[in-house]
């Protein structure tokens, strides 16, 4: 398990719209969640089979590796070549559809 504290967080869309989060050269879309936690696998999960894993916590600006290291070379070279998605950290903690903000 290996802890990464990111000072912002960056989005940007995936092919069909949705947002996925970009994390050192890689990104992740959200596969489950509750109000406190939103977990996070590889893009390339089924392309690549990559198995890297993490675990943000609302509140909190750490990232918790549970699966490392990724299958494939980096997503991209330089994150100043993603483009951003305005998007906000908060709206992924959600369980089963409802919205855990409160």
């Amino acid at each position: 398990m290996t802890l990464l504290y990111v000072q912002a967080w960056l989005f940007t869309a995936g092919q069909r719209g949705k947002p996925k989060l970009v994390i050192e050269n890689n990104s992740y879309f959200r596969t489950k969640g509750d109000s406190l936690r939103a977990y996070w696998s590889c893009s390339f999960y089924k392309s690549k089979k990559c198995r890297s894993k993490l675990v943000t916590h609302r509140g909190s600006h750490t990232v918790k590796y549970t699966h490392r290291p990724h299958t494939h070379p980096d997503e991209y070279s330089d994150t100043s070549s993603v483009t951003p998605l305005d998007a906000d950290i908060d709206e992924f903690y959600i369980r089963d559809g409802k919205d855990c903000l409160a």
